[in-house]
């Protein structure tokens, strides 16, 4: 699967990788979705394998974060 292209796993035994593939969702997103906001439970990660994410964290000091590095974690 595409799991083997993120940093965050690459030092895990395979069997560890299988697992995790198992329960893992391929998706895709249009541009400018929105795949959660703040106060949203936690209940996934994404790692990125493809375009970018833009975060934005804040309301007044507002922060922007670009998530473009393929095989990169957010959520």
């Amino acid at each position: 699967m595409f799991l083997h292209k993120s940093d965050m796993f690459k030092d895990l035994r395979q069997e560890a990788i299988n697992d995790i593939s198992e329960i893992a969702v391929q998706e895709s997103y249009d541009n400018g979705a929105q795949l959660f906001a703040k106060g949203d439970p936690a209940n996934y990660f994404y790692i990125l394998m493809e375009g970018r994410v833009k975060l934005t964290i804040g309301e007044k000091n507002r922060k922007e974060y670009m998530v473009n590095n393929l095989g990169d974690a957010f959520g």
